[in-house]
């Protein structure tokens, strides 16, 4: 029993070391075959390495692969975005959500004001909006009752 805590002790404390291997290299170490640190990015990379089209990030928005259950599904403008923590996110074709610019921020055009229960509206293209503290416009439903 004692060997057998003893061989799982020891592998619990050489498996950090095994799962942060990289090949070698680096301040006072030599570089093993076909390994370079020096190059045109940053990291290790094969010689001849290129990074694709839009650099090593193609993507730098925030990429999300599962909404919490929170997030609420508005439809603006004949486009669905998900709304979460003051964010907006655009679901993607292979079912992901990514982070876009907010659609509400300013609306262009001519707006009417409405004055309706005593809250004033403004009206777009048919799509009401109301004033933030902020003075950006967001859209909002339908009043009742109109």
């Amino acid at each position: 029993m004692k060997k057998l805590l003893g061989a799982v002790l020891i592998s619990t404390l050489l498996t950090p070391i095994v799962a942060t291997a990289r090949p070698p290299g680096g301040p006072g170490h030599p570089v093993g075959p076909g390994w370079s640190h020096h190059g045109p990015g940053t990291g290790w990379q094969r010689p001849g390495f290129r990074p694709g089209p839009g650099g090593y990030y193609r993507n730098p928005r925030p990429v999300m692969r599962v909404l919490p259950g929170i997030a609420s599904a508005v439809f603006i403008g004949g486009i669905t975005y998900y709304f979460l923590n003051n964010n907006y996110y655009r679901r993607q074709p292979d079912s992901s959500y990514v982070l876009v610019p907010s659609p509400l921020d300013a609306p262009t055009g001519v707006r009417r004001a409405l004055d309706y229960n005593g809250e004033r509206y403004y009206v777009q293209d048919g799509h009401y909006y109301r004033r933030t503290i902020n003075g950006e416009y967001r859209e909002v439903p339908r009043p009742p009752g109109l």
